[in-house]
């Protein structure tokens, strides 16, 4: 009884196997199927569709600018900072206390004024001591040669007399000098910094009275590449602008050239000598600059708005007439429709605005100055003749 159960139990269950593993296959077959269908059917018009979209793609408008043809002279840009011709802090060689200030900050002084002033009373009281000896081993080198001559004296003393004196003389010279020190002088001409000590301070030898720079000649020091070394000279003029002084370019000469090249940076100091008798120039000031070279070279130029700078290189987008598949320009002879080419360059220089090319531009080419954003190559293009929008004029700053 319970085996024909236990046989008659197991037909139900195969039946539901076979029904899952049906429902299953079809699963399967429906999926694969429609991947399929989407490979080989949907896919492809999908592809076709849009690329017949990018095709039908409005032109895109830009503004244009005409490549022209000029003759550069050389320049080299650069980044200096200028420093003094001669610049020292000036601090006492002996220690004493401030007795009289001669000069205020900021003073133009010449060589030789006064500065400053120590105290002096005690080695003028001991320089009154000094002379008195001085004068007593005079008078006792007097008698002595007096005796020497008569043969009563026996000549070590006379030598020993003359020793004497002389070590008086020379102590007097050493006060003297110490008296000297204690008033400060300028050892140049040149412009005062902010005064640092007080009426009545105590200063040590060596401390900080003021600053003195001579700033007129000044120097530009800056640094150019090792490569640009052979077409360097003295005597090549250099114009600087600074960034507190916009309204005015200051003009010099190139005075020296390093004697060597810095191992780190393989970049050359380079030094120049500028006019400063307003005394606008301040040592430490930052400078742009500019070396005129005196070679020429011509040069398409183009405005710099036009040229797409990146790691991969420099480009830019030229119009150019669209052309069908036997080559004819389309649209009609007074509208001709047109494209636009994407070229590498080489910019030799930049300045004012424009980029100089050696290479990939012609003159009278026509290239993209703005809205080289939305643009790939041979993509078509309308010129928007509309004023270009001018860029504000920098606000002075505070």
């Amino acid at each position: 009884m319970s085996k024909s159960r236990t046989i008659g139990a197991g037909l139900p269950s195969r039946g539901r196997r076979a029904r899952y593993f049906i429902i299953v296959g079809l699963a399967l077959l429906v999926v694969f199927g429609g991947l399929a269908a989407f490979n080989y059917v949907l896919k492809p018009m999908f592809i076709a569709k849009f690329v017949a979209t990018m095709q039908t793609q409005p032109p895109v408008p830009v503004t244009v600018a005409k490549a022209a043809s000029e003759q550069w002279r050389g320049e080299l840009p650069a980044i200096g900072t200028v420093e003094a011709v001669r610049g020292v802090t000036i601090s006492p060689l002996v220690a004493g206390r401030v007795e009289a200030i001669m000069i205020e900050s900021g003073q133009w002084v010449k060589a030789g004024d006064t500065i400053l002033k120590l105290d002096d009373s005690t080695e003028r009281a001991q320089l009154q001591a000094a002379i008195a000896d001085l004068r007593l081993k005079d008078l006792n080198l007097i008698r002595a040669r007096e005796l020497a001559e008569r043969g009563n004296i026996a000549q070590a003393n006379l030598d020993t007399a003359i020793a004497q004196r002389d070590q008086a003389a020379a102590q007097v010279e050493l006060i003297r000098a110490q008296i000297n020190q204690k008033t400060i002088v300028a050892p140049f001409a040149g412009r005062l910094g902010i005064r640092q000590a007080n009426l009545g301070q105590y200063l040590a030898a060596g401390a900080a009275i003021v600053t003195l720079q001579s700033i007129d000649p000044i120097f530009l020091n800056f640094t150019l590449p090792e490569r640009e070394i052979p077409r360097l000279k003295v005597g090549q003029t250099v114009r600087a602008t600074l960034e507190g002084i916009r309204d005015k370019a200051f003009a010099g000469k190139i005075t020296s050239l390093d004697a060597k090249v810095d191992e780190a940076t393989r970049n050359l100091m380079v030094q120049a000598t500028l006019d400063n008798k307003d005394g606008q120039l301040v040592p430490g000031m930052f400078a742009r600059l500019t070396v005129a070279l005196a070679e020429e070279r011509q040069l398409v130029v183009v405005p710099e708005t036009a040229v797409t700078f990146s790691l991969y290189g420099d480009s830019v987008y030229v119009v150019v007439p669209k052309k069908d598949k036997d080559g004819k320009p389309v649209g009609s002879a007074d509208k001709p429709e047109l494209m636009v080419e994407r070229r590498f360059v080489r910019v030799a220089e930049r300045r004012d605005g424009k980029a100089g090319l050696s290479e990939g531009v012609k003159e009278g080419e026509s290239v993209v100055t703005s809205g080289q954003l939305r643009l790939q190559p041979n993509s078509g293009v309308v010129i928007d003749d509309r004023k270009v929008l001018e860029p504000p004029k920098e606000r002075p700053r505070p």
